[in-house]
C-alpha cells in the first residue's frame, strides 16, 4: 500500500444545527478586513478576504447554503452583491441578518483582522479588566479625545448586543474571530512571511489622562470576551435562548498569525491564511462530525502539532457536546468520478481539498452512491480545492467502467498525512559557527536517522537548527535566537533586546546539546514530534468515547473550559466509555515538554474496557518541572484473547538541554520501533494497522490513536 502525504487545506465547517434536527435555515455574516485606509502601511493584511472566500466556496458549494444567506464583506476582490468592511456596512449586516431570523434557525458570524483594544467607558463597569475589545474596520480611525473612544471601531459590547437579539428569537449562534487584540509584531526564525492580526493600542493613538500614547494591558481574553457577547454560561436548553458558541484566535493579551498556508506545500499552492482558520479548516476536513468541545481540543493539538505557542485559542460555549453540523452525518458522502480512457484515473469534480480528498489520501470505489460494497480502492494523484483525481486499484472480478459516460462513486477511506520532521538550518552572525552546523548537519545527514529531513532552509520545518556558543541549537517555530546572534541590524538589535525585557510570559528554553550529541537531541526531538503529530491522523472510532478532564480545587473540568492551559497541582483524569460491542485496550503516552514520552500505565499492561462499560482513570498530577506544550497520546486496540499489544518501546527519557557527555545513545540506520509502527499504522492496511513491534513488522491488527494537547505554566 502506497504511503500517503498530507497538503493539509480542507474544509471549514461552518454551520450548527439542533440535537434533534436540523436548522430550520442557515445563515452567514463573513467579514475579513485587509486594508486600513488611515492606518500604517506595515499595518495592512494579505489574508483576511481569502479566508471569506475559502469559508464561502465551502458553505454554498459544500454545505448548500443559498447564495443570499452568505453575506461577505471583503475589501479585495469585491463582486456587486458584497459589501465593504467599513463600520456602517458590518452594523448593517447584523441588523438586517436580525431581521430576518426566526426560532430554530442558525446563524454564523466570521471576523477576520486586526483588533485591538481601547479603555472601557468611564460609566461602564462591564469589563471586569477595564478595557473594550474592538474589532477594526476598514475605515476606522485613531483615538478621538473628545469620544474617548477609536473611531469608526467595532467594541465587543455592539456585537454582543446583536448576538443577544439573535439568541432571544431562539436562534443558535456561532461566533469566530480570528483576529488579536494586543501583542507585538514578532516573528519566529526563517518566517519572514509572517504577520500579526493586531494593532497595538499605541498604534492608533490611544492616550493616558496625562495626554501620553500608552500600551493597554490585558488580563486575559477569557472574562471580557465572555461577558461582552452576553453570558455563555446561561443553559440555553433550560430557556427559550438559542445557543451560543464562540471561538477565539486568541487572548486579549496575545497574538495570533496570517501566513503562507499550508506548511510544507509547493508555493504555488499555498496562499495567506489566518493559523487558527487554517487550523479549523484542517481538523475539520479528517473529522466532520465532531462536537465542539471535541473540536477544541483538536485545534489545541493542531497547534502544538505546528509548534505554535505564542497564542492561545479560547473556547466558550453554552452547548459544547453539540456536534457541528448536527443531525445530519456528512462523513460517508459519496461522490460521483468519472473514468479518463486515455489516462485510465478517475475524475471527482465535487471532491477536492475542501472535502478532505488531498494528494495521497484513499478511497473506496463503489458501483453507485448508495451502494457500499466497493469494487476497488484508489489514492488521490492529484487535487484542487475542489477536484481529485485518482489512480484506482480495481478488485478482481469487479465491473470496471469502460467510458466516461460510465461513473462510479468514491468515499474518502483514509485521510493524507506525512510523519516526517523537517529541520532547517538558520544562519548567525559569524560565518565560522554556520559552517560548523553545516558540518554536522552533513553528519546527521549521513546518520540516516529515521522519519527526519534536513534542509538547508525550510521557512515551514518543525525545527530550525543554529551553532552558536559552541552548542547546536534546536528551534520551534515561534521560537527566536538571541538577540546577539541574529543577522539583523543594530536598530533591529536594539528593539528586540527591548521586546526580550518586556515579555511577561516566561520564555521556554531552547534545545542545546554539545556537537558530538546532536544525534541523540534530533532523535529524540523527532520521536516526540512524531507522536504528537499522530493528532492529525486520529482515528479512534465513535463507539469509543474518550475525554480528558481537569481536578482542580476539587472541582473537575473539561480540558477545553481550562483553555488547555494547566498548572502545578491539577490532576489529569481521562474517562473511558465503551458503547462497541467488542472489548477495548487503551494504552496512555505522556509527551512533556523536554521531549520526555512517559507510559502511563505498567509495562504491557493496558486500561481494558469492556463492552458498554465506562472507566475513569487517574493519569496523573501536574508538575512545573517541565513547562510548556505537552500532549496525552492515546492507543487504542480492540481487546483480544491473546497477546497483548506492547507499546513501551515509545518510551524516551526526557532531554535535561545541558551538554550530555560522551557519544549518547545512537540509533542504527535500520528503521526504528517507532517508525515500524507508524509505517504499520499508514501502510498496514486501510483500517490503520499495527499492534506494537511484532505486529508492525508483520502488518498485524488495527490500532487508533487519539492525542490531547495542553500547556503547563508556572
Amino acid at each position: 500500500m502506497r504511503k500517503l502525504f498530507l497538503i493539509a487545506l480542507c474544509v471549514l465547517a461552518l454551520a450548527v444545527i439542533s440535537e434533534d434536527s436540523q436548522a430550520k435555515e442557515r445563515y452567514a455574516v463573513l467579514v475579513g478586513v485587509s486594508r486600513y485606509q488611515y492606518l500604517d502601511k506595515s499595518l495592512q493584511l494579505n489574508g483576511p478576504p481569502k479566508d471569506v472566500q475559502l469559508l464561502r466556496e465551502y458553505l454554498t458549494n459544500v454545505e448548500g447554503f443559498p447564495d443570499d444567506r452568505v453575506i461577505c464583506l471583503i475589501d479585495n476582490g469585491n463582486t456587486d452583491k458584497e459589501a465593504e468592511p467599513k463600520y456602517a456596512d458590518i452594523r448593517a449586516a447584523l441588523k438586517n441578518l436580525q431581521d430576518k431570523l426566526t426560532t430554530g434557525d442558525f446563524a454564523l458570524l466570521y471576523f477576520s483582522g486586526h483588533g485591538s483594544q481601547q479603555p472601557d467607558q468611564p460609566d461602564s463597569d462591564e469589563e471586569s479588566d477595564g478595557y473594550d475589545e474592538i474589532f477594526l474596520p476598514a475605515n476606522v480611525k485613531g483615538w478621538n479625545k473628545g469620544k474617548q473612544a477609536v473611531e469608526n471601531a467595532i467594541i465587543d459590547d455592539e456585537i454582543g448586543e446583536f448576538i443577544s437579539a439573535y439568541r432571544s428569537k431562539g436562534v443558535d449562534v456561532w461566533v469566530i474571530f480570528d483576529s488579536c487584540s494586543s501583542g507585538t509584531m514578532t516573528r519566529g526564525v526563517g518566517d519572514e512571511s509572517t504577520r500579526t492580526r493586531k494593532v497595538s493600542p499605541e498604534d492608533l493613538g490611544i492616550l493616558d489622562e496625562s495626554g501620553d500614547k500608552r500600551a493597554l494591558r490585558s488580563k486575559g481574553h477569557g472574562d471580557a470576551d465572555t461577558s461582552a457577547f452576553t453570558d455563555s454560561s446561561t443553559d440555553s436548553s433550560e430557556s427559550n435562548l438559542g445557543a451560543l458558541i464562540q471561538f477565539f484566535a486568541a487572548r486579549a493579551d496575545e497574538e495570533t498569525i496570517e501566513r503562507l498556508l499550508p506548511r510544507g506545500a509547493k508555493v504555488s499552492e499555498q496562499d495567506t491564511l489566518g493559523l487558527f482558520t487554517h487550523s479549523l479548516v484542517s481538523v475539520l476536513s479528517r473529522f466532520p462530525d465532531v462536537s465542539y468541545d471535541a473540536l477544541a481540543q483538536m485545534i489545541i493539538a493542531e497547534y502544538a502539532s505546528s509548534s505554535y505557542t505564542r497564542s492561545r485559542p479560547q473556547f466558550y460555549g453554552t452547548n459544547m457536546d453539540q456536534r457541528v453540523f448536527g443531525g445530519e452525518s456528512i462523513h460517508n458522502l459519496a461522490f460521483r468520478a468519472t473514468l479518463d480512457t486515455e489516462s485510465k484515473l478517475l475524475t471527482a469534480e465535487q471532491a477536492g481539498k475542501l472535502r478532505g480528498f488531498d494528494k495521497g489520501a484513499i478511497v473506496s470505489i463503489h458501483p453507485n452512491a448508495a451502494d457500499t460494497s466497493m469494487i476497488g480502492t484508489g489514492v488521490v494523484t492529484k487535487a484542487t480545492l475542489t477536484e481529485s483525481t485518482i489512480d484506482p486499484d480495481w478488485k478482481e472480478g469487479a465491473t470496471i467502467p469502460k467510458y466516461d459516460w460510465q461513473p462510479v462513486h468514491i468515499r474518502l477511506v483514509q485521510p493524507a498525512y506525512t510523519p516526517t520532521v523537517r529541520i532547517s538550518e538558520v544562519e548567525t552572525i559569524r560565518d565560522a559557527d554556520n559552517r560548523r552546523l553545516r558540518d554536522i548537519i552533513d553528519a546527521l545527514e549521513k546518520d540516516n536517522i529515521p522519519l527526519v529531513e534536513f534542509s538547508a532552509f525550510d521557512p515551514d520545518a518543525d525545527y530550525f537548527a543554529a551553532f552558536f556558543d559552541d552548542r547546536f541549537w534546536l528551534l520551534r517555530p515561534d521560537q527566536t535566537l538571541p538577540c546577539s546572534v541574529q543577522v539583523i541590524t543594530e536598530e533591529q538589535r536594539l528593539k528586540c533586546e527591548r521586546e526580550r525585557r518586556e515579555r511577561t510570559r516566561i520564555p521556554e528554553p531552547l534545545f542545546w546539546s554539545a556537537p558530538d550529541d546532536a544525534h541523540t537531541l534530533v532523535s529524540r526531538a523527532a520521536r516526540a514530534r512524531n507522536l504528537v503529530k499522530l493528532q492529525s491522523f486520529s482515528n479512534v472510532p465513535s463507539s469509543l468515547k474518550l475525554k480528558v478532564e481537569i481536578e482542580r480545587n476539587a472541582r473537575r473540568f473539561s480540558l477545553t473550559e481550562q483553555k488547555g492551559l494547566l498548572k502545578a497541582g491539577d490532576k489529569v483524569y481521562v474517562s473511558a466509555s465503551n458503547e462497541s460491542q467488542d472489548a477495548w485496550d487503551i494504552f496512555f503516552f505522556y509527551v512533556d515538554s523536554n521531549l520526555g514520552i512517559t507510559p502511563m500505565q505498567d509495562y504491557g499492561k493496558s486500561a481494558r474496557v469492556q463492552s458498554k462499560k465506562r472507566i475513569d482513570i487517574e493519569v496523573g498530577t501536574v508538575n512545573d518541572r517541565t513547562v510548556g506544550a505537552e500532549s496525552l497520546v492515546i492507543i487504542a486496540d480492540p481487546a483480544r484473547d491473546g497477546k497483548q499489544a506492547n507499546y513501551h518501546f515509545l518510551a524516551q527519557k526526557g532531554y535535561e538541554k545541558i551538554a550530555l557527555r560522551g557519544k549518547g545513545n545512537r540509533q542504527s540506520s535500520q528503521k526504528s520501533p517507532l517508525q515500524l509502527i507508524m509505517e504499520g499504522i499508514w501502510e498496514g492496511d486501510k483500517n490503520a494497522s499495527s499492534r506494537g513491534i511484532d505486529a508492525a513488522q508483520n502488518k498485524g491488527s488495527q490500532a487508533h490513536v487519539k492525542v490531547f494537547t495542553w500547556r503547563v505554566e508556572r
